[in-house]
């Protein structure tokens, strides 16, 4: 029936007399982010005013778009919507059939209209939701120029490998986060091993038109995860004629075309990255080939003034090969005096690839000024394969600067032969109803996912030392059907002067486990004033088993694993001290509960069995966010975070607490922009990110009740604390117009501009060393794996 009605609707067209009168049209656009707005009043009177004065209106469709017919004379045009100026514009209708089109940009009010008509989605405080602007992810230094990466500037995320796109929020791990792109789920890779793998992320900079993030708190129309949520929106509703850009510089290039055909708007990308180059200046010397490539397509399609179609295709291939030769890793670290060092030398090769595919379609309908529907499907696909087959000898080095001296300390084999493949269908219908002083919201998420996972990977060594690293042989075939039936209802209305409440349920059935969830979410927002605003959130957030919690032989072969949950508990408060600038703090705790224990293995984390963990995480985060230099947006940040757990144990009573592995209790993130006064075209773009250490697992001696062998095993409760990440990249660009319709921008970048040594993990080793009573005693070092050097990059775009 529901279908029967989509057909229906979308054959439906009114047809209006128009005979003998002329046309006026026109689209209503918001004049900082050029989106259009819908259900904007148009009233058009005569002028001058009579007592008999002719008068009509009408509202703009989901588009921005609106058409009235009127006869021959004088005119005011009036354009309203809450939150906004008043648009006024007069004219003249000199004959009929005569027709004016009119393109109206609405600037926001300082001041919120006391209408308590909602007509539209309200921008919502800065302390819920934050948002980067298309032209700011261009111009942010870093590695690939990812949209991804952008996220690490803002409140509440917390990052220490800039070699991954993945993030931190909030105590949260890289599993916990939802990225959404065109409402379509998508996700980062599974396999990987180590971040210099992922390369690109998905999402493409230049088609971006919205970047909107929260750092929790979102509300019941985004799906279940524990931390946060990132929805990114591609559009080529301002896509008038044909324009484009083609960009490259060492490690990157791409070219953008946009363009119109009749009523059909689409645009389409095509990138390519190469960061051989970069990856060359990396700890692990060897021969590195890494390409991804891709390309994607939007476009969208009126089928009448009400009706509209958007599709968006979306393949990309990434591979990444590597035959190591060796790697040289000094004892010290950061500790001065300490000159022994670990040497590796490899034999053998590493290949990784995923293969990532998105079909995704779109049918919204304006059933009147009060409802839209819209309707969804997408079908999301990925292959990964993971293949190494390395034969590695490690040496001890007592002075790194002398490798005559070296000794023998053990041999080792790694082979690994993995394959996952997903692939995910999505129907996703949806209604707006505004009734009264409400927008009411509403969806369905059907989700048939179907995971194929083979697990293939070993791990021996052979040495004369009483200790190695424990060996393992795992082998995992298995198919799961991960089907998911999620509903939500959302109302956001206006209770007094100033203010705002949205309030929703959204309820998940997931057929793995069986388990049905409801969560409810809401968030207040006061406006006191146009500089002072308040909110406080509140939510449920319950978020399933998916492939990284299931991928453990004693996960898939036992007990069905629950939905880990978190409880959020947020106030901001925003203070505007400036017309365009603004400081944003916000408190937060969280109530953890049915954690599924894990440690860090390199770059994935690898879960262990059961629920068994219960926890908390607190914080506060500041933000002062704004254009400092005019014209120029800004962020200085700083967040501070607690965040412990403890193991519930099988007779009732439960361990100590003790802090988890997201746990950076300081950390600062700053973005800045400037340019030269008497040369505005040259500006400058710098990024800083600093965190107190993070943690990592130690790894302790265990023996084995058989054999009596010694081994070294990850301790998921005994815990370290890294040193500092801090790091700072810079970018020079200058801007010229090469004519009316043409500009270039060269920009030159410094990737860790100080060329700080950040540490990305620990290879653990074990060497014998003589005690004040001449035994020989094994002692454990932890040997600090260095991320990526100084990087100077030169790159060119072409706007056309």
């Amino acid at each position: 029936m529901f279908f029967l009605i989509l057909i229906l609707i979308a054959f439906n067209s009114a047809i209006l007399p128009q005979s003998g009168q002329a046309t006026v049209s026109g689209k209503v656009i918001n004049s900082a982010d050029k989106n259009p707005l819908a259900n904007c009043n148009i009233s058009i009177k005569e002028n001058p005013v009579t007592e008999k004065q002719f008068s009509t209106g009408s509202v703009t469709d989901t588009w921005g778009n609106f058409k009235i017919s009127l006869p021959p004379g004088n005119y005011i045009l009036n354009a309203s919507y809450v939150g906004y100026e008043t648009y006024e514009e007069q004219f003249t209708i000199l004959k009929k059939d005569y027709s004016i089109d009119i393109l109206i940009e609405l600037k926001q009010s300082a001041v919120l209209s006391e209408e308590v008509t909602v007509t539209g989605e309200k921008t919502q405080p800065s302390t819920v939701i934050q948002k980067i602007e298309p032209k700011d992810i261009k111009r942010m230094p870093t590695i690939y120029n990812d949209v991804l990466r952008a996220v690490q500037v803002l409140p509440g995320v917390t990052t220490n490998n800039e070699l991954s796109s993945g993030y931190n929020v909030r105590g949260g791990n890289f599993d916990d986060n939802l990225i959404y792109l065109n409402g379509f789920e998508i996700y980062r890779p599974f396999l990987l091993r180590m971040g210099v793998e992922e390369n690109k992320s998905l999402l493409n900079r230049d088609l971006v038109e919205e970047f909107r993030f929260y750092n929790g708190s979102f509300p019941a129309s985004y799906g279940d995860k524990m931390s946060s949520a990132l929805e990114v929106n591609y559009n080529v509703n301002n896509v008038d004629s044909f324009s484009g850009s083609v960009n490259a510089d060492f490690l990157n290039t791409g070219l953008t075309i946009k363009n119109k055909a009749g009523d059909l708007k689409f645009a389409v990308s095509l990138r390519y990255a190469y960061p051989g180059l970069f990856l060359n200046e990396l700890q692990t010397n060897g021969d590195y080939k890494p390409a991804y490539s891709d390309i994607q397509f939007m476009a969208d399609y009126p089928l009448n003034s009400k009706d509209k179609l958007e599709i968006l295709l979306l393949y990309a291939d990434n591979e990444f090969d590597l035959t190591p030769t060796n790697w040289l890793g000094n004892f010290g670290g950061y500790a001065r005096g300490d000159i022994r060092a670990l040497n590796i030398i490899y034999n053998g090769e590493r290949e990784y690839s995923f293969k990532t595919g998105l079909v995704g379609i779109k049918y919204s309908s304006l059933l009147s000024s009060d409802a839209q529907l819209k309707f969804s499907a997408a079908r999301y696909s990925t292959i990964e394969n993971e293949y190494s087959n390395i034969y590695s000898e490690y040496y001890y080095l007592p002075d790194a600067e002398d490798n005559s001296n070296k000794e023998f300390v053990k041999s080792a084999n790694e082979n690994v032969d993995n394959n996952l493949n997903l692939t995910s269908y999505e129907f996703i219908p949806g209604l707006k109803l505004k009734k009264d002083n409400h927008l009411f919201t509403a969806g369905l998420n059907i989700r048939l996912t179907d995971l194929e996972n083979k697990v293939d990977e070993s791990f021996s060594q052979n040495s004369d030392s009483l200790l190695y690293d424990l060996p393992f042989d795992r082998f995992i075939n298995e198919n799961f059907k991960l089907n998911s039936y999620s509903a939500f209802l959302q109302d956001e209305f206006k209770l007094s002067e100033g203010l705002f409440i949205n309030v929703g349920i959204r309820s998940n059935y997931y057929e793995y486990n069986k388990e049905l969830l409801f969560n409810p979410r809401t968030t207040i927002t006061y406006i006191h004033s146009p500089i002072h605003n308040f909110t406080f959130s509140w939510g449920y957030y319950y978020q399933p088993p998916y492939y990284s919690e299931l991928r453990n032989k004693e996960v898939s072969s036992g007990s069905k694993l629950k939905a880990q949950r978190s409880i959020h508990y947020a106030a901001g408060w925003e203070y505007q001290f400036k017309e365009k600038l603004k400081l944003n703090v916000e408190a937060y705790y969280k109530d953890l509960d049915n954690l599924i224990p894990y440690y860090i293995d390199r770059e994935k984390t690898e879960y262990l069995n059961g629920n068994s963990n219960e926890g908390f995480a607190y914080g506060l985060d500041l933000m002062v966010q704004g254009e400092i230099i005019e014209g120029l947006n800004s962020w200085l940040g700083y967040g501070y975070l607690n965040t412990q757990e403890r193991t519930r144990l099988s007779d009732g009573t439960h361990t100590a607490y003790r802090r988890r592995l997201p746990d950076q209790t300081h950390t600062l993130q700053v973005f800045l922009q400037d340019k030269i006064r008497k040369h505005p075209n040259w500006q400058v773009h710098s990024r800083l990110l600093f965190g107190s250490g993070f943690l990592y697992n130690w790894r302790e001696v265990v023996t084995d009740a058989e054999t009596g062998r010694k081994y070294l095993e990850v301790s998921v409760d005994k815990l370290q604390e890294f040193f500092i990440y801090f790091r700072v990249d810079m970018g020079l660009s200058a801007n010229f117009d090469i004519s009316d319709s043409q500009n270039l921008v060269v920009v030159l970048e410094v990737l860790n501009l100080f060329d700080h040594n950040n540490y990305g993990g620990y290879r653990f080793v074990q060497v014998s060393s003589e005690d004040p009573n001449g035994k020989n005693t094994p002692t454990t070092f932890a040997i600090p794996q260095i991320l990526s050097k100084r990087f100077f990059n030169l790159g060119l775009e072409l706007k056309f």
